[in-house]
């Protein structure tokens, strides 16, 4: 009969292969929302200056 241990040493193994891929992944797809949220609030900022500058020189 074997062991828990024995039984789960292959999937303990495989975890810590693919931990470091899996750090990489959440790393890279918190940095792509950030780039997002800062292009979203960048967008939102120009709209605001944008629609608050007048087009036309005030005469």
């Amino acid at each position: 009969m074997t062991t828990i241990v024995q039984r789960l040493r292959p999937h303990a193994a495989s975890a810590a292969r693919t931990a470091p891929r899996r750090a990489a992944a959440e790393q890279s797809s918190a940095r792509r929302r950030r780039r997002v949220q800062r292009g979203v609030v960048a967008s939102y900022l120009h709209d605001i200056s944008a629609r608050h500058t007048p087009t036309a020189p005030a005469v």
